[in-house]
């Protein structure tokens, strides 16, 4: 008996214990206001709590005093030292239970409060347990994703290594990494020697439809993007999760419309590149497949077999000289049953045929875009895969690397300078692919850019060659013929359809619906004209006359010598500079400049009639 004496004597020992948490001495069983226990309480107030107003103080503990009452009510006992049980009165016939006088001191105001907001607390934690792993799980089942990696946490059991310090400098670089990749895309800085290096030892593997283009990157690089692709689904400016993409560019994402505002001003060079890539893509694209056909269809050599290596494509030509109409079908039945195959077979030799012949359509589909358009030639350090012809009769070799040059279409983006290339002959060379940017091109094949021509330089040279009597009336005349016939098809589609330049911003499937019905048109008119004209008269008049290789090799030096910007810019800075002392109007030099393709002019001078002019820049 004395033990549970004193077992129950010690409850109500600990139970004063506890509540001398919240007051000291006797002052925890006093009933006088709050603003009268101030002083004695000694309460510290938390950083929430102090730039409040005594008024707003009362206030709260008034809300939480209320809400202790209801605490009260509900748990009762959690509220009292004892439980005591109701006793049992009689009142005559009825049987009452009478509530006993609580024994010990009475709870005051402020520790019922400091007792509600404990309640408060822990039922807000318990309500977070339950409701966010809800909804972290079902966020994790609707993007596919586990638990843990849509909390971007390690797996249960694994300890993370990683300290909150370390987390947020990795947070910080990720970052840097990001703006420095989005500022590298949008102002296209030539990469560094040794990115150079790193990007030439490429790996090309090459499928029958499609060109996969492996190349080892420096690992800084690897890893910013590695890290751009996971953050994907992070808003570009806060990092909240978000599905919500730019719907310029389709790559950056927001979590609102004023994170978006935020960012315009770094986002928007980007994001008006990117929408003018996929416009410059779509064009590359139709012009590719358009020379394809055509090339198909105007095809004028005899090939008796081909060899698909993994390094070169060996053509074994055949006697073409019989062939009275020039034009001849192409041999399906001689070359490979593969995309890589019959690429290389159609556009070997053929560096600056796309430019020549496909130049109306170019302009027409790029008309409207802010670029600059240039045709450039180029020598190759590294090429996937060499074309190598063994010519009749004679079984001679020749490769089409490393001796030719190669032709391609620049084109600059007049708002952040950003380039690109699109390569229509590139096949010959295992190049499949006919869109590159300019950087990513330089870096995987280019030793050297050789010649730079305006646009249409390659149509207004073969138009001249076409004129030399003899097998050029043929090979450029004939040709260019059928390429007229093809730009008619052209205009007639656009006065049925729609301008051509309306194709770049369609939807995939309408784009890929017109872009079938254009390509049919020109298959059409061209293979139509090859099939139903007699050229038999102009190809017997043309092996009639003996053109001397020497004579026509010099025309064409001459004519692409006086059309490359980088020779006539170097000529034309010494023989412009005014050194002789002689006067000149600034209009005058103006005109000579414009005609010799120099842009822009800075003169040193006064201005005016008269003016000596002592320097011109290119």
């Amino acid at each position: 008996m004395a033990a549970a004496r004193s077992a129950d004597s010690a409850a109500p020992a600990a139970a004063d214990a506890k509540l001398r948490n919240f007051r000291d001495g006797e002052a925890r069983d006093s009933d006088a206001s709050d603003c009268d226990q101030s002083d004695a309480s000694g309460r510290s107030l938390s950083p929430t709590r102090q730039g409040l107003s005594r008024t707003k103080k009362k206030k709260e503990r008034r809300q939480f005093g209320a809400f202790a009452d209801e605490l009260g009510d509900l748990l009762g006992v959690a509220f009292h030292k004892d439980e005591v049980k109701p006793e049992t009165a009689h009142d005559g016939d009825l049987d009452m239970q009478v509530e006993p006088a609580s024994s010990g001191p009475k709870m005051s105001k402020r520790q019922r409060q400091n007792m509600a907001k404990m309640q408060a607390r822990r039922l807000a934690r318990e309500q977070s347990k339950r409701v966010i792993p809800e909804q972290h799980t079902v966020a994790a089942e609707r993007r596919g994703m586990t638990l843990h990696a849509y909390r971007g946490q390690r797996p249960e059991g694994k300890k993370d290594a990683k300290s909150e310090s370390q987390k947020r400098r990795s947070r910080k670089e990720r970052e840097r990494l990001r703006k420095k990749a989005e500022a590298g895309d949008a102002m296209e800085v030539d990469l560094a020697r040794p990115v150079q290096r790193e990007l030439t030892a490429a790996v090309f593997y090459l499928t029958n439809s499609t060109t996969t283009c492996i190349h080892r990157l420096p690992t800084k690089e690897t890893r910013t993007m590695n890290e751009l692709d996971d953050n994907s689904t992070a808003c570009a400016v806060c990092k909240t999760s978000t599905t919500n993409k730019c719907t310029g560019c389709k790559t950056h994402t927001y979590c609102s419309k004023d994170c978006q505002a935020k960012d315009w001003s770094a986002h928007k060079v980007l994001c008006k590149d990117t929408q003018l890539e996929r416009k410059l893509a779509r064009v590359a694209e139709v012009v590719h497949e358009a020379y394809l056909t055509f090339r198909e269809n105007t095809w004028d050599g005899v090939i008796t077999k081909v060899e698909d290596k993994e390094d070169a494509l060996i053509i074994h030509d055949g006697n073409n000289w019989g062939n009275p109409q020039h034009f001849t079908a192409f041999p399906h039945d001689v070359v490979p049953n593969s995309r890589r195959a019959k690429l290389g077979v159609l556009t070997a030799w053929t560096c600056d045929e796309p430019y020549a012949f496909m130049d109306t359509l170019i302009v027409k589909l790029l008309d409207g875009l802010n670029v600059d358009m240039h045709e450039i030639s180029v020598h190759f350090s590294h090429v996937p895969r060499k074309t190598v012809a063994v010519t009749y009769p004679t079984g001679k070799l020749q490769s089409n690397w490393p001796k030719y040059q190669h032709t391609v279409l620049r084109l600059t983006s007049r708002r952040s300078g950003k380039q690109w290339v699109m390569d229509f002959a590139g096949g010959q060379y295992g190049i499949v692919k006919p869109f590159h940017t300019w950087v990513q091109y330089k870096a995987l094949f280019v030793q050297k850019l050789v010649s730079i021509y305006d646009m249409g330089t390659n149509k207004r040279i073969f138009a001249e060659l076409a004129k030399i009597a003899g097998l050029p009336t043929l090979t450029y005349g004939l040709v260019g013929r059928a390429a007229a016939k093809l730009d008619q098809a052209i205009g007639t589609w656009e006065t049925e359809h729609k301008p051509l330049l309306t194709l770049r911003g369609l939807q995939d499937v309408e784009f890929d619906r017109q872009k079938s019905s254009l390509l049919g048109a020109v298959d059409k008119a061209v293979h139509t004209f090859i099939t139903t004209t007699d050229f038999a008269p102009v190809v017997r008049k043309a092996h009639a006359i003996n053109t001397p290789h020497d004579r026509m090799k010099k025309k064409v030096e001459q004519l692409y010598g006086e059309a490359n910007l980088l020779q006539r810019s170097a000529s034309d800075k010494r023989s412009l500079t005014g050194e002789d002392g002689n006067e000149h109007s600034l209009q005058d030099f103006a005109q000579m400049a414009r005609s010799r393709g120099l842009h822009p002019i800075v003169i040193d001078g006064s201005g005016g009639k008269a003016t000596k002019v002592h320097h011109i820049f290119i």
